[in-house]
């Protein structure tokens, strides 16, 4: 029922523009009537329905929602468990100079820290999942209150039950920006760098379980 005013919606506002622009207000002449028969809008529903299966298209409609749920990349689970610490630090590749002042920011050559330059310091644990691992989930489910939760795979939804909304879509320069090597990992900053903890799922419980 619902899909079907959404329907009659979208058909009122694609004609409204061209009615108005049809007809010009003359006026009231005479007495004003209730109009018995069937209005324009409905007229025009009832025609739509003729060449359009509703039901079809409401079906597309969730099948497409479902699939940008959906969260692909080639990152695969972690093959043991480790910790490293990785330092988010780029070479110059050229000098960067500021427009107008032609004032020199950075040296092509020198080394250049985002954490340190743009002054950022992430207060939770960022955590990056396949959401489709239950065992991944649940550990998810554990740092929750005190963790931002980044999906590598798998199904938005599954995060649902748990009372997590992801914060972000995980995207390629995500990715690069973190260099995430498998999930699950745990990354917690310390000053100018990432503590690294990546688990290998089977050590932190089954999937079956």
């Amino acid at each position: 029922m619902k899909n079907s005013f959404l329907i009659k919606g979208f058909i009122f506002l694609s004609l409204t523009g061209f009615i108005n622009a049809a007809f010009i207000d003359l006026g009231t002449h005479g007495d004003v009537l209730p109009i018995k028969e069937k209005s324009l809008m409905e007229s025009l529903y009832e025609r739509y329905l003729k060449y359009v299966d509703v039901n079809k298209l409401n079906d597309d409609l969730k099948d497409a929602f479902e699939r940008s749920m959906v969260v692909s990349s080639n990152i695969g689970h972690c093959e043991k468990t480790l910790q490293r610490v990785y330092e988010p630090t780029q070479i110059i590749t050229e000098d960067i100079i500021v427009p107008i002042a032609n004032k020199r920011l950075f040296k092509k050559g020198e080394q250049y820290n985002v954490l340190k330059e743009n002054n950022i310091f992430f207060q939770n644990y960022m955590l990056f999942i396949d959401a489709n691992s239950k065992t991944q989930l649940k550990l998810a489910n554990q740092l929750k209150h005190r963790a931002l939760v980044f999906v590598v795979n798998g199904n938005i939804n599954n995060l649902k039950p748990f009372g997590i909304d992801p914060q972000v879509p995980f995207e390629k320069d995500l990715k690069d920006a973190f260099k995430l090597e498998c999930t699950p990992s745990i990354y917690s900053q310390q000053e100018f760098q990432f503590n690294v903890f990546e688990y290998k799922t089977e050590d932190l419980g089954k999937e079956d379980e």
